[in-house]
């Protein structure tokens, strides 16, 4: 499986709800923020995000809204649920420890994790 496939079915939805959980965002900001955050590294289009957000909120995880714009555009804001906060932080969890595994076969220290002696 390539690596955008992996990061789109369980990478990408949980960074999503984590730059929700600071508040409601419509899809172009979060799309910046990910790449904000990642220091350019980590670069989505809208194509890829939208149809992840829409995912998330059939499952409960976020919830969307319309808000008109004052030039009469409409923007779709979303919010992360209380279901959404605990899937992402189970999903966190998993990352951490699958992570650390990983690392572990790898030979290499996962960023932030000291080595164990």
């Amino acid at each position: 499986m390539e690596l955008q496939n992996v990061l789109t079915k369980g990478a990408v939805p949980m960074m999503i709800m984590e730059i929700l959980r600071s508040g409601e965002a419509y899809g172009y900001e979060i799309v910046k923020e990910i790449t904000r955050r990642s220091a350019g590294k980590l670069e989505f289009g809208q194509g890829t995000v939208y149809p992840l957000l829409y995912k998330l909120e059939e499952k409960g995880y976020v919830v969307s809204k319309r808000n008109t714009l004052p030039n009469g555009k409409e923007r779709r804001y979303y919010r992360l649920t209380e279901k959404g906060l605990n899937e992402l932080e189970l999903s966190k969890k998993t990352w951490r420890e699958t992570s650390m595994a990983i690392s572990q076969v790898l030979g290499v220290n996962p960023a932030g994790v000291m080595a164990c002696a």
